[in-house]
């Protein structure tokens, strides 16, 4: 009932219109370039699907934004003093956090991904890859080391949208650490506004730092970056759920040292 309830909100709308226009505005760049340089390959649907799924662009200029602001409006209004009272402890109340923003992920995954079909429902489905994949050009950069490597387009596609899923929620889980920490809103909306551009900023300027490639945003965001860094693209499944790791540590940290500092007042004003 939720799912319902909140998919029918105007900011979906607006959301889905964006994705829209960018998928289809990508679909005809890729068209364009496919017959101007490689007309002599066939693609299919799925090199113009993993043209956008893969693309760095719209997940640093699209989803990212969106869901940073979705999170930190949530934080915000799930920090209210009536919501902590009630639910006791700080990692009860990251725990809800992510919880009440798992529907609001799955309807920006759904929509990004409704927003790419559109894209190829005029255009007969196939369930493997095309000769414009397996050849070797610079076109063909999203898709090559997939098929190379084995992969079905289809399983390619769930494992890019589980990546996702999990990085978006690191930075909720992260975003929530640092609202348990400060309990102020502008410090939290200014670190979102910090991660964003410092995002946009690294992954312009890698280029300038080589040695710095392996913390590069897009190879825990993006399957095929992963993959060119490390050598294979498991390493980029396991950094998200690591820092969700260390955020709970840290909370739970938080909680031993008000506690030890509770009991070490009351020892003093005992020996008193």
């Amino acid at each position: 009932m939720r799912i319902k309830y909140e998919i029918f909100q105007l900011k979906w709308l607006v959301i889905l219109a964006v994705f829209l226009i960018w998928c289809w505005r990508q679909r005809a760049s890729f068209i364009y370039q496919a017959a101007m340089y490689e007309g002599d390959r066939v693609y299919n649907v799925w090199d113009i699907v993993f043209d956008q799924v893969m693309s760095p662009f719209a997940m640093l200029w699209l989803l990212l934004p969106i869901w940073l602001v979705l999170s930190l409006l949530t934080i915000i209004e799930l920090g209210e003093t009536t919501v902590l009272i009630r639910v006791r402890n700080d990692r009860a109340w990251l725990g809800l956090v992510v919880k009440k923003l798992c529907v609001p992920l799955v309807i920006l995954l759904m929509l990004w991904g409704l927003a790419i079909g559109s894209t190829i429902v005029t255009r007969p489905f196939e369930n493997m890859w095309s000769e414009f994949t397996t050849s070797t050009h610079w076109l063909n950069f999203f898709t090559h080391s997939f098929a190379v490597e084995g992969w079905m387009p289809w399983g390619a596609i769930a494992a890019q949208f589980l990546l996702l899923a999990l990085f978006l929620q690191m930075l909720t889980v992260w975003l929530a650490t640092a609202w348990i920490y400060t309990e102020k809103s502008w410090t939290v909306s200014f670190l979102a506004a910090g991660l964003m551009i410092g995002c946009l900023i690294a992954y312009h300027k890698q280029s300038h730092f080589p040695e710095w490639q392996w913390a590069s945003i897009t190879n825990w965001l993006l399957l095929l970056n992963a993959r060119h860094t490390f050598g294979t693209f498991w390493p980029a499944f396991v950094g998200s759920p690591l820092l969700m790791l260390g955020c709970v540590g840290l909370i739970a940290l938080r909680r031993n040292r008000i506690i030890f500092a509770g009991l070490f007042r009351i020892k003093r004003r005992l020996l008193r």
